[in-house]
């Protein structure tokens, strides 16, 4: 299998929108959305499969009810109501014994539904609804390989144009093809970018010396593999100045064993949406037996290079 680099501009047509970022890719990448949020509100999408909007709402509805959503408490739905620009919403006790409430709005995008979920106090609920308006209003449907790239806080399925909040993070998963072959190289890049007051330095030298140690302790107790530290040190990613390490791993015999784990990481400054906590990595462990590291660092440098934050 040959790894192909991936392009340098983000005006590809497979430009992927994590957050802030946006990064290029080599084929149409399939992104997986594991938490995102903004402004306290959480956006995700699912989609209708054929239903009206009207069946499908009735579905969910079900499924809040029977507690499914609540750590199967049973009917925790408090009510079904409309928010003031008509779109419909449920409201429903989030946690046993608790006093948190989630407020569930939903509005229909294409063939999709948007769904906007917030845990809140009772005395909160005016607040939530407000916040999910605004972000249900600023939400913009992008369609996967039409090389459209807008400002504003990639989500699942499109972007959030609002303006920056202190209370954002994104975390996503993203595997990628090679460009050329019908099999995908079975690496997957982890990103994630949290913006909020409270940001630490990076943790990823001292996590760097932990693993040099079990790479020690490893080849003591196996001599044939062996783990290539390519990368460790300073590296400047989409402005950002943090740190990186790459460490490609293999063990010899007649199966050989090949992986690599890569990590950039920022710390992040305070409340600045353009200088976010920034975490990214590429993992693999059963890499095609023709992969070597220089391969892999080149596929790692492309897709670094191609990061550019959005306001």
């Amino acid at each position: 299998m040959r790894l192909t680099p991936i392009p340098q501009s983000t005006s590809s047509a497979n430009s992927v929108h994590i957050g802030r970022l946006t990064f290029a890719c080599p084929a149409l990448p399939a992104v997986t959305f594991r938490k995102v949020q903004i402004a306290d509100i959480q956006p995700s999408m699912d989609v209708l499969g054929g239903k009206s909007m009207d069946q499908w709402l009735a579905e969910r509805t079900a499924i809040i009810h029977s507690g499914k959503l609540s750590m199967d408490r049973p009917s925790p739905l408090l009510r079904s109501y409309h928010l003031p620009n008509g779109m419909p919403a449920n409201l429903f006790w989030s946690l046993p014994d608790s006093q948190i409430r989630r407020l569930e709005a939903y509005r229909q995008v294409g063939n999709d539904v948007l769904i906007l979920g917030t845990d809140g106090l009772p005395d909160e609920l005016p607040v939530s609804e407000r916040l999910t308006l605004s972000v249900a209003a600023s939400f913009q449907q992008t369609v996967p390989g039409s090389g459209a790239t807008p400002g504003g806080f990639g989500v699942d399925g499109g972007v959030v144009q609002r303006p920056f909040d202190n209370n954002e993070f994104a975390e996503a998963d993203v595997r990628f093809e090679d460009g050329q072959n019908k099999d995908p190289a079975d690496l997957k890049v982890s990103i994630n970018t949290h913006v909020y007051a409270d940001v630490g330095q990076s943790t990823l030298p001292a996590r760097v010396r932990r693993a040099q140690e079990a790479m020690l302790a490893m080849k003591l107790s196996l001599p044939t593999a062996h783990s290539d530290i390519l990368r460790n040190g300073k590296r400047t990613v989409a402005g950002l100045a943090g740190q990186e390490f790459f460490v490609f791993t293999h063990k010899s015999g007649s199966s050989p064993d090949l992986g690599v784990h890569a990590e950039f990481e920022f710390g992040g400054d305070a409340s600045n949406e353009l200088r976010p906590y920034l975490q990214i990595s590429m993992d693999a462990d059963d890499l095609p037996p023709g992969a070597n590291g220089a391969q892999l660092l080149h596929v790692w440098d492309d897709l670094l290079n191609s990061a550019e934050l959005r306001r």
